[in-house]
């Protein structure tokens, strides 16, 4: 699996589960991919990913489709407009 840059980014080519990439100097870990069925009723896939807070360190996960690869860089409570986050 590859990663290609648009104006956002897309997995293209084959992948598999366990699978790592590396994207901004960051790695993403493929954890599972679910079935998934679009508004306008196509198939698809939602890949999910593991990835490692750049300010804790400490592990998250996330959801994304193949042609939208929009990672994140903290766990949730690090990123600034996170749910609950700058709240005091």
């Amino acid at each position: 699996m590859k990663m290609t840059k648009v104006s956002y980014w897309k997995v293209t080519g084959p992948f598999k589960i366990g699978e790592c990439v590396t994207v901004m100097g960051r790695d993403y870990v493929l954890e599972d991919v679910e079935p998934y069925v679009t508004k306008q009723g196509a198939g698809s896939s939602l890949l999910h990913w593991r990835g490692q807070c750049q300010t804790c360190g400490g592990r998250f996960s996330f959801k994304t489709g193949r042609t939208r690869f929009q990672p994140y860089a903290n766990c949730e409570r690090h990123r600034p407009y996170a749910k609950g986050v700058g709240d005091g």
